[in-house]
C-alpha cells in the first residue's frame, strides 16, 4: 500500500499536465468562436434575404467559420504597415499598464512560443553546470555565434520551472555544455513539469551526457 499510493498520485499529476494543455486548448478555442458566434450571428440575421434563407434556428457551426474568418482578416491586417504600426502602438500601450502588462506579456511570450517557428525560436537542448558546480541545468540554445571566427560561446536561454515565460539569458562555453537528443517540445515540457514528465530514452540520454561532461571537465 505505501508503494501504491506514490504511484498513483505520480500517475495522477502525470495526466493532470498531460490533459491540462489539452483542456486549456479547448476552453479557449470553444470560448473564441461562440464570442464571435455571439457577435456576429444577430449582424448575419438582420439582414433581410438572409434571414428568410436560413432555418429558424439558425446554421449551426457558423461561430467556427466567422472566427476563421476573422482570425485570418487580422492576420492579413498585422502583416501590412499599418497593422505593425497599429499593433506596435497597442503593445507599447498595453506594456504601460501596470497590471495588464504583466498577463499581456506572459500570454505574448507563450504564443510566441508556441505559434511561432521553434526551429528559429530554439534549436536544440543543452545541459549545462549551473549555478554552482556540481549541479546541473537545462537550456535551449537561441544563437551559435561566430564572433571573428570564435565561437567558443552559445547564447542560451534558461527558463524557469514551471513557469517557462522568465528566465535568463547566458553564455555558455560550447566545451562545457552537452547537447541533448530530446526535442525543443520535450524539453519544454520537463521544465514545465519541474522533472516529472520526461521518457525513458531522454532521461538515460541526459545522465549520459552529464556523466560524458564529467570526465572531460575531470581531464
Amino acid at each position: 500500500m505505501n508503494f501504491a499510493m506514490p504511484t498513483l498520485r505520480r500517475a495522477f499529476l502525470t495526466g493532470l499536465l498531460v490533459l491540462a494543455p489539452l483542456g486549456l486548448t479547448a476552453w479557449v478555442g470553444v470560448w473564441l468562436f461562440r464570442s464571435i458566434d455571439d457577435m456576429v450571428r444577430p449582424l448575419i440575421l438582420s439582414v433581410p434575404w438572409v434571414a428568410r434563407s436560413l432555418p429558424p434556428g439558425g446554421i449551426q457551426g457558423l461561430g467556427v467559420l466567422a472566427a476563421l474568418i476573422v482570425v485570418t482578416a487580422v492576420g492579413f491586417f498585422a502583416n501590412n504597415l499599418l497593422g505593425r504600426t497599429f499593433f506596435g502602438l497597442l503593445d507599447s500601450l498595453l506594456a504601460r499598464i501596470p497590471w495588464v502588462k504583466g498577463v499581456y506579456g506572459a500570454a505574448k511570450e507563450i504564443s510566441g512560443v508556441v505559434f511561432s517557428d521553434k526551429g528559429r525560436a530554439f534549436r536544440y537542448v543543452v545541459a549545462f553546470e549551473y549555478p554552482r558546480r556540481g549541479v546541473y541545468s537545462i537550456g535551449f540554445v537561441t544563437s551559435e555565434p561566430a564572433y571573428d571566427g570564435h565561437d567558443e560561446f552559445l547564447h542560451v536561454f534558461l527558463p524557469t520551472s514551471p513557469n517557462p515565460t522568465s528566465g535568463y539569458f547566458l553564455l555558455v562555453p560550447r566545451k562545457e555544455s552537452a547537447r541533448l537528443s530530446m526535442a525543443v517540445e520535450d524539453g519544454l515540457k520537463l521544465i514545465v513539469s519541474g522533472g516529472a514528465v520526461i521518457s525513458l530514452a531522454d532521461g538515460e540520454d541526459i545522465h549520459a551526457k552529464l556523466a560524458q561532461l564529467n570526465e572531460g571537465q575531470g581531464a
